[in-house]
């Protein structure tokens, strides 16, 4: 069973009021969970070994409703889970999920450093306009790279009808962000803070800068369509939720269903780890050609 199958029925859960009964804790739950419980009190029975996971991770202190305990430390197969609230937080949250992400994909370092800034332009949206708390958490499970990042936030509906009024339900609003060029971002807030050109946190290289000045890399807001071309090219799967709209996208297809509603966004991506062509000359011209494309 995936990691996301055995997580959204705990987060169903959660939104019924009732308590979870969780045996295993994936980034999809931990970062749902932590964000839910910004809005009130959840109920969450963590089981058997999960527990000891549960407490180091941070997702203990979350659900107790305070922030997470500053550990920049990973484990071989997890992150901590980390707190996005605003721009100032970018960089740190950013850095504790980079450090993860660098160290499980060693021997595919063109793909980490491409992943790490489609990353932090998702955790760069959710402090920018989800006007809510977010959390993002990574693990290693079963040859798989899994990642999440998930806000309480407005949504994508109410961002996406910002820029184009005549979208009206959640599916045509993630369908529309799923779409190259497209943006809910309004220009730039001269109030907003940038990160310095040398920042190893910063998601966009000096490429979409002027020579001297500080990267602009708040509200670019590609990064949904970013992470979807880059999950169907190196054979990985992406799952979206926001209102009663839930996307699932794989090299193959992209299927649409309903369910109950989630009040901000959830992003869930996964990536092969284990196995593949490894750290090959072809295998690095691909990912450069794919980060070309993509902008990255």
């Amino acid at each position: 069973m995936s990691s996301t199958a055995r997580a959204l029925p705990h987060l169903e859960a959660l939104l019924r009021g009732q308590t979870a009964y969780v045996g295993f804790i994936a980034p999809l739950f931990s970062a749902g969970a932590a964000a839910l419980r910004t809005r009130g009190p959840v109920s969450v029975a963590v089981l058997g070994a999960a527990k000891t996971y549960s407490a180091t991770i941070g997702l203990d202190d979350a659900l107790l409703g305070r922030e997470p305990g500053r550990s920049f430390f990973h484990g071989r197969s997890y992150s901590p889970l980390a707190r996005l609230e605003s721009a100032a937080t970018v960089e740190a949250c950013s850095g504790i999920i980079d450090d993860f992400i660098y160290d499980r994909l060693a021997a595919h370092k063109p793909l980490a450093q491409h992943i790490a800034r489609v990353v932090g332009e998702l955790h760069d949206n959710v402090a920018s306009h989800a006007r809510g708390v977010g959390f993002s958490a990574a693990q290693v499970f079963e040859g798989q790279l899994e990642l999440a990042v998930v806000d309480a936030g407005c949504g994508m509906l109410a961002n996406a009808r910002r820029a184009k009024s005549t979208i009206t339900t959640h599916a045509e609003a993630i369908a529309w962000c799923l779409t190259r060029g497209n943006t809910s971002a309004d220009s730039i807030d001269a109030m907003a803070q940038f990160l310095p050109e040398d920042s190893i946190g910063s998601p966009f290289p000096p490429s979409v800068t002027t020579v001297g000045q500080p990267y602009a890399n708040h509200h670019l807001g590609e990064g949904l369509w970013r992470l979807q071309e880059l999950v169907r090219a190196v054979g990985g799967s992406l799952f979206l939720w926001s209102g009663d709209a839930r996307v699932w996208i794989d090299r193959e297809a992209t299927t649409t269903t309903q369910g109950p509603a989630w009040d901000g966004l959830v992003v869930e991506m996964t990536l092969p780890v284990a196995g593949g062509g490894g750290e090959t000359g072809q295998w690095n011209e691909e990912l450069e050609a794919l980060a070309t494309r993509l902008g990255i």
